[in-house]
């Protein structure tokens, strides 16, 4: 105990000791934990759109974006105190003056992740203000702290600029995308890229850059260097961190007792240094840098550095690529169990089957009509092609479509042989299907058709009555009964994903993505944009405007 005392709090007894001891530490403590959490940001702000099981990660992301700005805020303060009663300033003082530069140069935050929601983008003018009320809090410490003696105030004031521009793009990085593009030139692209070979894996693969370009845009920084403006600017932090950096080794140091923060100077400029670097090799190593040098060299060039890009990032996956499964399990007489399953990787089957259905879809609804006709349905057209007189199935509310089909789709499953599930084929496609539309109905409540989720058990009655009604209907088709099923499900999931407005898929990227996105997006490229319009714009006529700028964000970054 008495070697804790003189190391840590010096000869002094009791609480006085500690209290003096929390003096001596508090700030250097506090800029030390702002560093690590700006690193913690860095390394795993971006990890959230690529898992939905990291919930540790996901907590801790919370955590440190919430206070990382209080306490930066708040060790800004306390280095405005560092003048003391003297007129001149301590070498302490003036070695603290240069924290506060490098703290607002974390305040920018992180290239990986500028908002935690997507609603921070509509409050620029309050970070607008933060901007202003830090910058002016850091020149003050600066003008407090100003010595022309000594070196040591000019490399705090050339640490300034790479802290103002930090921050300033955290307050410039809003959507301002209004480049408009011919619709119907990109449904034709796209639908010329599916008559090729590997069609489902491409066109899935080009939804899965664009999805993770919205992200990059929305909730990130990653992008801005590829712009002219954006390049100069990270030039300008680089060089000057650098200088500050080397300045640092080379001026002579004041005279005073610097054990302390002498150390503590170093670390912070290194990782300050550190997080310029690895911001700017993440945004190299992005989708962005792809699409930046199509736009400006010949594909001649660009096709081995795309090649070289897709090795690498093959082994960083862009989003989840996993979807929720549930299931009802009607053994209970009393109410039904609902059982979370593991989730199950988005596999080629799945994408080759809703690929085939929408062709087969659009093929018909679009003879002797124009592409701008073409509409997202319930399974009307499944049933209408097949025959099967179950209309009743698909006129009540959807949830209650979705829980008869998945009662039909567990009674057909469990009575098929065991041969016929043991490699993937429709049949376990469909079951796959059926129990990523149930995990939706059930544990999504955000999504808009889920409002009856919580419900089930309320009318599991009738609704398991109703699926052996339907599953003995479906018997009466033989062979075709499993792909009626599966087409039905193919429609559903449509007719879900055009629900959903378009901030609601949006918001899903932040939390790994749901495949109901994926979906989204390639219903907006087949040429079902205007039902998906209409439907947006029925359920949210109080945010058509945010609506049409999200909207905005998705024509920007299709390919």
């Amino acid at each position: 105990m008495p070697c804790i005392k003189t190391c840590m709090f010096g000869p002094v007894n009791g609480l006085e000791g500690m209290r003096k001891g929390w003096e001596k530490w508090d700030l250097r403590i506090l800029v030390l934990y702002i560093l690590f959490t700006q690193s913690y940001l860095h390394v795993f702000g971006r990890h959230r759109r690529k898992g939905t099981t990291q919930l540790m990660i996901n907590v801790n992301v919370w955590f440190f974006y919430l206070f990382s700005d209080l306490l930066a805020q708040i060790a800004l303060g306390k280095l405005s105190k560092v003048k003391g009663d003297d007129d001149d300033i301590s070498p302490i003082g003036l070695l603290r003056g240069l924290w506060a530069p490098i703290i607002l140069f974390y305040l920018g935050g992180p290239d990986t992740m500028t908002v935690l929601r997507l609603e921070e983008n509509q409050m620029w003018s309050r970070h607008a203000i933060g901007l202003l009320t830090q910058g002016l809090r850091t020149s003050y410490v600066l003008i407090l702290t100003w010595n022309s003696t000594m070196r040591f105030s000019l490399l705090a004031l050339l640490m300034l600029f790479p802290g103002l521009i930090r921050y300033g793009e955290s307050v410039g990085n809003q959507v301002n995308i209004r480049e408009k593009r011919d619709r119907s030139e990109l449904t034709k692209k796209f639908r010329e890229l599916l008559n090729k070979d590997g069609a489902a894996h491409k066109t899935f693969k080009l939804i899965e850059i664009e999805l993770g370009l919205m992200y990059d845009m929305l909730f990130s920084k990653i992008g801005t260097i590829f712009t002219v403006c954006g390049s100069i600017l990270r030039l300008i932090c680089i060089a000057c961190i650098v200088t500050v950096s080397v300045g640092f080794f080379v001026v002579k140091k004041p005279n005073g007792h610097l054990k302390g923060d002498l150390p503590i100077t170093i670390i912070l400029l290194v990782g300050a240094l550190c997080l310029e670097i690895g911001g700017a090799l993440v945004q190299l190593g992005s989708d962005w840098a792809i699409v930046w040098a199509c736009k400006h060299y010949p594909s001649k060039l660009v096709t081995p550095v795309f090649h070289l890009h897709e090795f690498v990032i093959s082994k960083n996956k862009r989003w989840s690529e996993v979807m929720g499964q549930s299931r009802l399990n009607f053994c209970n007489k009393d109410k039904p169990t609902k059982s979370h399953l593991p989730l199950h990787r988005v596999d080629l089957s799945i994408k080759e089957l809703i690929i085939c259905q929408l062709g087969k879809i659009s093929q018909n609804d679009l003879e002797g009509e124009t592409p701008q006709a073409y509409t997202i349905k319930r399974g009307e057209w499944t049933l209408e092609k097949y025959g099967l007189d179950a209309n009743w199935s698909i006129v009540l509310e959807f949830g209650k479509s979705i829980v008869i089909w998945h009662v039909a789709t567990d009674i057909c499953y469990d009575s098929e042989p065991k041969s016929s599930k043991s490699v993937p084929n429709i049949v376990e496609t469909t079951k796959i299907l059926s129990y990523y539309m149930m995990h939706l109905l059930l544990f999504c409540p955000t999504l808009p058709f889920c409002n009856n989720g919580e419900n089930v058990d309320k009318f599991f009655e009738e609704a398991q009555f109703n699926g052996e009604k339907l599953a003995r209907s479906l018997d009466e088709k033989g062979n075709n009964k499993w792909e009626i099923m599966s087409n039905m499900w193919v429609e559903m999931l449509c007719y879900a994903a055009s629900c959903c407005s378009v901030e609601q898929h949006v918001q899903e990227l932040r939390r790994g993505g749901q495949f109901l996105t994926h979906v989204w997006l390639l219903l907006k490229h087949w040429g079902a944009t205007k039902m998906l319009e209409k439907n947006a714009s029925q359920q949210l006529n109080d945010k058509e405007d945010r609506e049409s700028e999200l909207a905005d964000v998705v024509e920007g970054c299709c390919c």
